[in-house]
């Protein structure tokens, strides 16, 4: 565990707690149990400081800039710390307390945060690559143009998150909550979506090529402009949710709920419809090439060309 700049566990424990040690400093934080609890001590501090300094350039004082890459820092009450620009690539911060935390900047490649709690918390261009961010509580967080490419975000809470131009590519965010967050132009390309809660997100321009979304809940989402391309909405609900002009080529909708929706000027060329609910829906001018919709109920549902079709409403009633 010899890493430059890392706080390195070792099994020296005194009355106060375990000492962590580096090559360059020695920290320690009182622990409960086995879990880190408390407050961080002096040593700590004075890195914490010294990061301050460095991001004022102030005083005549040049400050060091925060390294913890690979450190275990698992359970820590980090609660309002500023580590704006911080490296933290690898480190272990599960469990850890980051409430309302400024972490604008810092790279957390590959770092463990599951569990940790990051309420309110500013991660705005945070480098989250490949970072397990599984249940994690980001609710009311900051996250915009954040970079989360392959990150693992299963069951993660981002209940209001603001998630603009965020990169999700190739995430898995199955069975996460973003409830009311803003998506707005963020690319989810390939991003795993399945049984996620989008209950009235902003996913206007977003990017959701080849995403799967199977059985998620859309219920009043706003997607209009949003590219859909060959994405897996089957058995998804969308009810009452805006699709004016977004991209539905070939997108799998088989079994999905899409009453009330609007779909205005949408493109669903070669989309699976089948068996899918298109009561009270607006397809004025949507583009249905090659679409199937064999088994989808059709009732006081507007058609391209501007006429209601009910030729479904028995099967609404059954």
């Amino acid at each position: 565990m010899q890493l430059g700049n890392c706080f390195d566990r070792v099994a020296l424990r005194e009355a106060s707690g375990i000492s962590i040690l580096s090559g360059f400093i020695s920290c320690r934080v009182y622990v409960f149990l086995g879990q880190i609890t408390g407050y961080l001590r002096m040593d700590i501090r004075e890195r914490l400081e010294k990061h301050r300094q460095w991001l004022l350039q102030s005083d005549g004082i040049a400050g060091e800039k925060f390294v913890a890459n690979g450190c275990d820092l698992a359970g820590a009450n980090l609660r309002g710390v500023n580590l704006k620009d911080a490296d933290l690539e690898g480190a272990n911060l599960s469990g850890a307390n980051l409430f309302a935390a400024d972490l604008s900047g810092a790279s957390l490649v590959q770092a463990n945060l599951s569990n940790a709690v990051l309420i309110g918390a500013t991660l705005t261009n945070t480098n989250l690559t490949e970072t397990d961010l599984t249940e994690t509580n980001f609710n009311r967080a900051n996250l915009s143009e954040a970079g989360l490419n392959g990150a693992s975000l299963y069951g993660a809470n981002l209940n209001r998150a603001n998630l603009t131009k965020a990169n999700f590519t190739k995430a898995n965010l199955t069975e996460a909550n973003l409830s009311e967050a803003n998506l707005n132009r963020a690319i989810l390309r390939g991003a795993n979506l399945s049984e996620a809660n989008l209950n009235e997100a902003n996913l206007s321009e977003a990017n959701l090529w080849q995403a799967n979304l199977f059985n998620a809940n859309l219920k009043g989402a706003n997607l209009k402009g949003a590219n859909l391309f060959d994405a897996n909405l089957n058995r998804a609900n969308l009810f009452d949710a805006d699709l004016n002009k977004a991209n539905l080529f070939d997108a799998k909708l088989n079994r999905a709920n899409l009453e009330g929706v609007i779909l205005i000027g949408a493109n669903l060329e070669g989309a699976d419809l089948t068996g899918a609910n298109l009561s009270f829906a607006n397809l004025n001018q949507t583009n249905l090439t090659r679409a199937d919709l064999t088994g989808a109920i059709l009732c006081l549902t507007t058609m391209p060309d501007g006429h209601i079709d009910n030729s479904g409403c028995d099967m609404r009633q059954k």
